[in-house]
């Protein structure tokens, strides 16, 4: 990995994509410690419903990520809203567009995107790229892709989601995610 991240540990939960990792043997074990970790104990613990739901969703990020993509969940505590972010850390290519990496003119969009400045103080200026966008089954899918390049790297930050409040009432700490971001 040529990027570190300082995050903040409280708010965010690194996914890790190959195991074993750590002290766990595969993702269904990483998962389980984790969810029972958020789901405390005695008389303050979450419902068993609850810690299993968060297991099967930790397992499903693990899974769902086989392309070796630095992962964070969203999770300050078992109750609140969660979102996968996704970092890609990958090599500057010339012949790669800075619309590739925005994903701007993806669509089909219902609106046109947002497209801003986004600077950080390790990576400098860059892009921060909104859209909104229908998917095969109908729903409306608000996406943001934060993108930073540099002479060497070409570094993005995803997340997306169909509940879009949710999705817009996040965007100020992924911006501190995204912002934590340095070239190691």
């Amino acid at each position: 990995m040529a990027i570190e991240m300082d995050y903040d540990l409280d708010r965010w939960v690194y996914v890790p994509n190959v195991f074993p990792w750590e002290s766990f043997a595969d993702e269904t074990q990483w998962a389980d410690a984790v969810a029972r970790a958020f789901g405390g104990e005695g008389r303050t613990a979450a419902p068993a419903s609850l810690v299993d739901w968060l297991r099967a969703y930790l397992v499903g990020a693990v899974r769902s990520n086989r392309s070796g993509t630095i992962r964070f969940v969203h999770l300050p505590n078992i109750t609140a809203p969660h979102a996968i972010v996704d970092v890609y850390d990958l090599p500057r290519r010339e012949d790669v567009a800075l619309t590739d990496l925005t994903h701007e003119d993806q669509g089909p969009a219902i609106r046109e995107p947002e497209v801003v400045a986004f600077a950080s103080e390790s990576l400098g200026a860059g892009t921060k790229s909104t859209r909104w966008v229908r998917t095969e089954g109908d729903t409306i899918v608000r996406a943001t892709n934060w993108v930073w390049r540099t002479p060497e790297r070409d570094i993005v930050v995803l997340t997306a989601g169909s509940d879009l409040p949710l999705a817009e009432a996040l965007d100020p700490v992924v911006d501190e995610l995204a912002r934590s971001i340095r070239l190691a």
